[in-house]
C-alpha cells in the first residue's frame, strides 16, 4: 500500500499506514521466527513486518526496532528464516495449494530480505547475510516455479516481479 501511495501521490492514505504502522508494531520485540513457515504461508510474517516498518522509519530509528524484533542473523533464533521453505515436498496430487503458497512464500521472503537490506547502514553486518538468503529464497522460488501448475502458479508472476523490481534498484 505505501508504494500505491507514492504511485497516485495519496498522502492522507500514506500518513493512515504509517499511522497504523507505528500503532500495531512500534513495541513489538522478538519475533517468532519458530512458527516459520507454518506450512501455507506465502507471506514471512516477521520479515513483512520488518520492511513494513523499514519503509515508515528513519534509518536510525529502524535499525534500533530490528535489532530488538529480529534475533542476530547467526543465531538458532533466526535460522527458520534462513532455510527456503520446500515446496518440491509436495506431489502434484498432494496439498497444490500449500505448494503453491510456499513458491510465493519464497519470492515474498526473498523481496522483503532485499528492502530491509537497503533500509540497513551500508557498513550493517546483516546486508550480505540478507541479500544471499533473498538469492537463496529467490532461487527457491524460481526453481518451482511451475511445479503447482495453473490453479497454484498463476499468482506467481506478481510475486517474483516483486523480487526481480527489489533485486534491479539494488544494481542502480
Amino acid at each position: 500500500m505505501l508504494d500505491y501511495t507514492e504511485v497516485v501521490h495519496d498522502p492522507p492514505l500514506r500518513d493512515a499506514i504509517v499511522e497504523a504502522a507505528h500503532r500495531f508494531f512500534d513495541a513489538d520485540r522478538d519475533c517468532p521466527t519458530a512458527y516459520e513457515p507454518a506450512g501455507t504461508d506465502f507471506l514471512s510474517p516477521c520479515l513483512a513486518e520488518a520492511r513494513l516498518m523499514s519503509q515508515v522509519f528513519d534509518q536510525s530509528h529502524f535499525v534500533a526496532w530490528l535489532n530488538s524484533f529480529l534475533p542476530p542473523a547467526y543465531s538458532t533464533a533466526f535460522k527458520p528464516l534462513t532455510i527456503p521453505a520446500d515446496a518440491g515436498a509436495f506431489s502434484e496430487k498432494d496439498l497444490v495449494g500449500a505448494k503453491s503458497h510456499l513458491i510465493g512464500l519464497a519470492f515474498s521472503r526473498a523481496e522483503d530480505m532485499l528492502v530491509i537490506a537497503s533500509a540497513l547502514p551500508a557498513d550493517d553486518s546483516r546486508i550480505p547475510v540478507l541479500r544471499r538468503l533473498s538469492a537463496i529464497n529467490a532461487k527457491a522460488g524460481f526453481d518451482h516455479i511451475g511445479a503447482a501448475g495453473y490453479e497454484g502458479s498463476h499468482w506467481f508472476a506478481t510475486y517474483a516481479l516483486l523480487y526481480s523490481r527489489a533485486a534491479a534498484a539494488l544494481s542502480r
